[in-house]
């Protein structure tokens, strides 16, 4: 004969175990968007490989939503480009926080400006990049206004 106690334990950990399913599921939109973007109108969880305009393969992932934002991780898969660039971009990732309203309004592939609403490594190589070219053009610039009297600043 089986214990009360023994059919409470086996139902408290299958409750436990279901809870647990329930709140990890994530759909997996693979690389149907209209899949994803019903979830992501939703803000369900759900994931989503697509390409942007310059066919870079990214990820994107709804995380949850807090009271007003939507939280979505990107991350870039493969980066086209120079292998320079692509060494510092490629399998990073950011966290961005969306209003929901702006979100169901916006696709997520052409948010622009996109890093204002996100943290993390992808969005710092970004901006050391965008830095490095700025750099690069103000020397190129000063080069050519100077000439032969121009020497280039030795970085620390």
């Amino acid at each position: 004969m089986v214990s009360k106690k023994g059919v409470y334990a086996v139902l408290i950990l299958a409750f436990i175990f279901v809870s647990l399913l329930i709140l990890t599921y994530s759909k997996d939109c693979l690389n149907d968007e209209s899949c994803f973007n019903k979830e992501k109108n939703k803000c369900s969880r759900a994931s989503f490989t697509g390409f942007n305009n310059d066919s870079n393969k990214f990820l994107y992932e709804i995380r949850g939503k807090t009271a007003e934002e939507c939280i979505i991780s990107v991350t870039m898969l493969d980066y086209n480009g120079p292998a320079n660039v692509k060494n510092q971009l490629d399998n990073k990732g950011m966290v961005c926080s969306f209003d929901q309203d702006f979100l169901k309004q916006n696709d997520i592939r052409k948010i622009e400006n996109i890093h204002d609403y996100c943290s993390g490594p992808l969005k710092e190589a970004f901006l050391t990049i965008q830095i490095d070219q700025s750099y690069n053009d103000i020397i190129s610039d000063l080069k050519e206004v100077l000439g032969e009297d121009f020497v280039e600043p030795k970085l620390k």
